[in-house]
């Protein structure tokens, strides 16, 4: 019986040793070293972050449209378009992406105008006719 014990305490110390032991494990570090930015690529950054912002905006507009109904995101696109005059959320949600198309394209435009030395390519370009758009998409339906 002593014997029976002894083997228990062994498995008993044994178990709490394996239980409680510290497991090491080896951390995973990145590092990345800094790197200075040219006056053009530091603008670039500014015109990405302004691009991304804008496709932003338009993605979800176009998700909170997609989510009105079970229908298919044409549905709802009809939906939202028909009932905007009479729903006042969709009228707030389609200002909202109204006055942020506005906000980003002019940044944009004003970014690249005032940086022409950064020579940038011309798919980046936004025309001031795009910002005068936005603007006239804006007052057409605020005077509606």
């Amino acid at each position: 019986m002593n014997n029976m014990y002894s083997y228990i305490r062994q498995f008993l110390c044994i178990f709490l040793l394996a239980s409680c032991s510290v497991e090491l494990q080896q951390e995973e570090t990145i590092s990345t070293t800094p790197v200075e930015l040219t006056y053009c690529e530091t603008v670039e950054v500014e015109y990405v972050n302004y691009s991304n912002a804008l496709l932003n905006s338009s993605f979800e507009l176009n998700q909170y449209i997609d989510n009105l109904s079970e229908e298919s995101m044409d549905a709802d696109r009809e939906k939202f378009f028909d009932e905007i005059d009479i729903n006042y959320k969709y009228k707030e949600e389609y200002l909202r992406y109204l006055e942020n198309r506005i906000e980003y394209l002019n940044n944009i435009y004003e970014l690249i105008t005032s940086n022409l030395e950064c020579n940038f390519p011309n798919d980046q370009s936004i025309t001031i006719e795009q910002v005068k758009k936005a603007e006239a998409d804006l007052n057409d339906f605020l005077n509606k």
